[in-house]
């Protein structure tokens, strides 16, 4: 028998990496972590802020503009 563990791997394993939803804190925190890191550390900026780093780098090119905030 499944776990709702396995059943949340299977559900998300097709998940698309490049894309998360970002509340307006969520979108602050990863401002300011791209400033404090600087846009070519995704992968600390996502940990950061607690999002895959390729959605953190696809977010601030969508609202951000230039991802070096």
């Amino acid at each position: 028998m499944a776990s709702s563990f396995d059943h949340y791997i299977l559900l998300n394993a097709g998940q698309d990496m490049h894309y998360a939803e970002f509340a307006a804190d969520e979108s602050t925190a990863l401002r300011e972590a791209i400033k404090e890191y600087e846009a070519n550390k995704w992968k600390v900026i996502g940990q950061k802020v607690g999002k895959p780093a390729k959605a953190c780098e696809q977010y601030a090119k969508e609202h951000f503009g230039n991802a070096n905030t």
